[in-house]
């Protein structure tokens, strides 16, 4: 395959993945009324290094114990506590009326969240033990140019799609009002206690 229609290809999973509703996706529009725009390429940043040290440990071999059930199971656990944690903070900002930008009490700094939400979300990890690993055994037949286009490719649609969030998140509020603001951290709140929950009742078997 030639190496455009393979980073083509590559963009277009890597789009899928991430316009999929999860957990990012939900704190980024959140992370928008808490930090204002800037939340969404922090997130993304924080995202981003969790890729680049696990996109590390897939080279070296840590695919086959990604797919594991022990693995997954103990990842699904730890993650569901932290979603829980997560989304009980900001149904809790939302009860109290903490909605003004900056406002950060109790919360975890949306950088060190991109990288939370992404190492505690099993999917994530069996996602790329599986899609992620053949893709880029396709492009290291390029060198360590085309391990860089792979990642790169792939990060850019993470930081495009929470930016937009994040941007959807900070300035809906000058439109629509508090009300508004306050609803959204509801159902975002809400959304990530469902999928703590979803994380928690769940056995994640190897793929």
């Amino acid at each position: 395959m030639k190496l455009f229609a393979l980073v083509l290809s590559w963009v277009l999973v890597s789009f899928s993945g991430v316009l999929s509703p999860g957990p990012l996706s939900a704190m980024a529009f959140a992370g928008g009324i808490r930090w204002g725009f800037r939340a969404g390429p922090l997130l993304s940043t924080g995202h981003a290094l969790a890729e680049l040290g696990l996109i590390g440990g897939l080279a070296l071999g840590l695919g086959k114990a990604l797919r594991g059930d022990t693995v997954a199971q103990m990842v699904a656990v730890l993650g569901g506590g932290f979603l829980l944690w997560m989304g009980y903070g900001l149904i809790r900002d939302a009860r109290r009326g903490n909605i003004e930008l900056g406002q950060t009490r109790g919360q975890v700094a949306p950088l060190p969240a991109g990288a939370l939400l992404s190492v505690f979300n099993p999917f994530w990890l069996i996602w790329w033990a599986t899609v992620g690993v053949v893709y880029m055994g396709k492009f290291l037949g390029y060198g360590l140019l085309g391990l860089g286009i792979f990642y790169i490719s792939h990060i850019l649609t993470d930081y495009g799609w929470l930016s937009v969030l994040s941007l959807a998140g900070s300035s809906g509020g000058r439109v629509l009002g508090g009300k508004v603001h306050r609803a959204a951290l509801y159902i975002c709140g809400g959304f990530l206690m469902v999928v703590g929950v979803y994380f928690l009742g769940s056995e994640f078997q190897a793929f």
